[in-house]
């Protein structure tokens, strides 16, 4: 950045752009934030998300994570005010 480029401020950053990431992004922009998604691939999609098939899977391994996955739907549903 030189001296005559002004410093963009950003409300909300995103570190990594994949399933999650995205959305995250997303919908933080539709609610009017300013939001800044950074990934260290060449696009969206290329990190673990490729290797999982960018998939929202209900069903894990775990007691904890089975009702993790369980809440995580309820605010995906019903919108998450962040």
């Amino acid at each position: 950045m030189n001296h005559n480029q002004k410093k963009k401020r950003y409300d909300i950053i995103v570190i990594g752009a994949g399933i999650i990431g995205a959305s995250v992004s997303l919908s933080a922009a539709r609610k009017g934030y300013s939001v800044l998604c950074l990934d260290a691939g060449p696009g969206a999609g290329y990190g673990s998300t490729s290797g999982s098939c960018a998939i929202i899977r209900p069903y894990y391994s775990t007691v904890d994570g089975s009702a993790i996955a369980y809440e995580s739907h309820y605010f995906w549903k019903t919108g998450l005010n962040i």
